[in-house]
């Protein structure tokens, strides 16, 4: 049976890598096939220095160290949303901070 990434378009692959490499989302690999849901995550990071592949990387080592277990799609959904939308907005202010930084001493 597919897993339901199979037609994924290239650029998503390091997505696909995270959710069949690292263990606590391969447990829950059904419950994130939906590449809809993540193309609005897409959006939401645009801006951000970070990539979104990296950002879930960061997602799922704070749900590792809180013990975190899903019940639901929607649960890890919205929990993985969280966690990367609180690492987006640290990485931003990080960047504009060494931006900053970088005028004050031109």
């Amino acid at each position: 049976p597919s897993n339901g990434m199979e037609n994924w378009p290239p650029e998503w692959q390091p997505i696909t890598n995270r959710i069949t490499t690292l263990p606590f989302l391969t447990k829950h690999r059904a419950w994130l096939e939906d590449l809809d849901w993540w193309k609005t995550l897409d959006e939401l990071f645009t801006s951000c220095p970070v990539s979104l592949d990296i950002l879930l990387t960061q997602a799922v080592a704070y749900c590792q160290s809180e013990g975190y277990v899903p019940r639901t799609k929607a649960a890890i959904r919205k929990k993985l949303k969280n966690c990367m939308e609180f690492s987006a907005r640290r990485s931003e202010r990080e960047a504009q901070n060494k931006r900053d930084r970088a005028r004050a001493t031109t």
